[in-house]
């Protein structure tokens, strides 16, 4: 059932390696003043002209913000603090008596009154927080896109020797394995307002028929594989070449389709077709160009089950899951559903290799469980 990506060994001292592969970089921050014969106003001058050094700089002004709100967010808290304790004091004081006299329930009233606005700037204060998470996200996801562009520019550049000269993209399966289980616990929760449904692309909610996936997202695709094509050749058997690509592909039908974890590179809306990487690819080159019944995409809210239970795959669900230290997706059957923001889900993996045709539970966030989408030819 494995397919082609087992379980692996988890790389040794993985947190090494963290820092260099995280979303967030800084690596360009002093890269306009090593010069020490460069004045401040010319090292400036050349950080305003680097769009990556903007977008750094646009993520240190926000969490500034972001403290300010936290700030807030006490102080709005500790101020509601006194009509909290108030109301339950009052409430111990009557409940000696028989009934709430009309000056109790005018006082009680009043004090709830009072209460529910803090507690409305408190939440204001909040969401104003989770705003600027949000994006400082978006602004992360920004500088990663144009350090892989600046790359593959580099990479054309140099007529394909560049891997001489740049890093390859792929990296070690322990700090692959790291950084996925990292954007598992970090995905947002999705807080509406009271009586408000979650939206499509939150937990289980599916999106609209209509959504088309942003460039760097994360996606399930289904993909057949070409491990046993021949490479381009430009002597002159290339046109035996080509015949035996040809008799291969008439095959590939026939061949074992895996469902794999992805990044979306671009959509062309006159084909209707996703280019999409493999994450996993060790050179980090591969590519699939697959039309959009063959793409799932991944939650961009991670779902509260207390107060959207609608947004959680119930028990008993066929899903599509990432089989733990892999990144390909199979199907399994929801064993237990999350209890909390923070739980995974249980899941029975479809497997043959054990008596009853499924594996023993095992854990997997919320970000990378989706609807099993049946590919009918």
């Amino acid at each position: 059932m494995k397919g082609r990506r087992g379980k692996g060994n988890v790389a040794d001292n993985v947190s090494q390696n963290l820092d260099s592969c995280s979303d967030l970089t800084f690596q360009n921050q002093d890269s306009c003043s090593n010069d020490t014969n460069l004045s401040t106003n010319s090292s400036t001058s050349q950080r305003l002209k680097n769009p990556i050094a903007l977008n750094e700089s646009k993520i240190r002004n926000i969490l500034k913000e972001l403290q300010t709100h936290v700030k807030n967010c006490q102080r709005e808290r500790e101020k509601n603090a006194p009509n909290l304790n108030n109301i339950n004091k009052t409430h111990e004081k009557l409940s000696t008596e028989d009934k709430i006299t009309p000056f109790y329930r005018k006082k009680l009233k009043s004090m709830y009154t009072n209460c529910i606005k803090e507690s409305q700037n408190e939440i204001r204060v909040l969401r104003q927080a989770l705003d600027c998470i949000n994006q400082i996200r978006l602004t992360q996801n920004e500088i990663r896109l144009m350090q892989h562009n600046k790359n593959q520019i580099l990479n054309k550049n140099l007529n394909g020797n560049a891997s001489d000269f740049l890093p390859k993209a792929g990296m070690r399966r322990g700090v692959l394995m790291s950084i996925l289980q990292q954007a598992a616990l970090t995905l947002p929760l999705w807080i509406g307002e009271i009586g408000q449904l979650a939206p499509p692309l939150c937990g289980s909610v599916p999106p609209e028929s209509s959504y088309i996936c942003k460039q760097g997202d994360k996606v399930a695709a289904k993909v057949r594989s070409t491990a046993n094509l021949p490479k381009k050749s430009s002597n002159k058997n290339e046109g035996n070449i080509k015949k035996k690509i040809k008799d291969i592909e008439e095959t590939l039908e026939d061949e074992e389709e895996n469902w794999i974890l992805a990044e979306v590179v671009s959509f062309n809306s006159s084909t209707g077709k996703y280019e999409v990487d493999d994450v996993d690819c060790e050179d980090g080159n591969e590519k699939y160009v697959l039309v959009k019944k063959r793409i799932v995409p991944l939650p961009h809210w991670r779902a509260n089950p207390l107060t959207d239970p609608n947004a959680i795959f119930p028990k008993e669900s066929f899903v599509l899951a990432l089989y733990p230290q892999t990144t390909c997706f199979y199907r399994g059957i929801v064993s237990e559903s999350p209890q909390t923001p923070q739980d995974d889900y249980l899941i029975l993996f479809e497997d043959n290799t054990y008596p009853d045709g499924y594996s023993p539970p095992l854990n997997v966030p919320q970000l990378y469980v989706v609807v099993d989408r049946e590919i009918k030819k």
